[in-house]
Parts: structure tokens; sequence; C-alpha cells
């Protein structure tokens, strides 16, 4: 079979038979790290994802967050202990997390 310019199958992948050549193919460094990232994402409970989310807010990794005064971390964590409640009770009405249902106007 001929494909595009006078390249066959064959010579795209070194054999006639359909896939043949796709078991050489190798996912690339990149794909392999974001299949990681992801199953490390879904692997998070929504509690992780909510304080992850108030961490990044505050610009913070983990690590850091941990290191902080005790003062600034307990204030914090209280901002985490808010954004659970929120999210639970949103569930619990049956109001999807971030939509504007929950927003007063």
């Amino acid at each position: 079979m001929k494909v595009g310019s006078g390249t066959s199958v064959a010579d795209m992948f070194g054999s006639s038979s359909p896939g043949a050549g796709l078991s050489r193919l190798k996912p690339s460094e990149s794909a392999r790290n974001a299949v990681a990232e992801f199953q490390h994402e879904a692997s998070k409970t929504p509690l992780d994802r909510i304080k992850d989310s108030v961490l990044k807010k505050h610009d913070l990794s983990q690590e850091q967050f941990e290191s902080l005064a005790q003062e600034r971390r307990s204030a914090i964590q209280q901002e985490i202990e808010e954004a659970v409640k929120h999210a639970f009770k949103d569930a619990k009405s049956g109001v999807a997390p971030g939509s504007s249902a929950n927003v007063l106007v």
C-alpha cells in the first residue's frame, strides 16, 4: 500500500502488515512523565486537592507550608478548613464546585 508521495506503509514501519511497526514505538519521556503526573493527581483525595489548591494560592509547597512560622501556618490551615467546609456544604446541597450557583448577587 502506498501512502502519500510514494512512501509505503512497509517503508514507514518496516513491515507490510498493519500495526506491525507500532510495537517498536516507545512513549517519550515527556509522555511517561505526563502519565505519571496524571496517575498521581488521580490518586489524590478531594481533601488533598483542596489543600493543594489553597497552598498553590499562597505559592507554597507542602514542605514550605510545614516550615512556616506557627502563626502563618495556623492561618493557612484555617483557610484550608474553611475551603473543605465550603466544598462539603456545596456537595451536600448539590452545587458543583466552582459553579456560579452559590454566588450571591
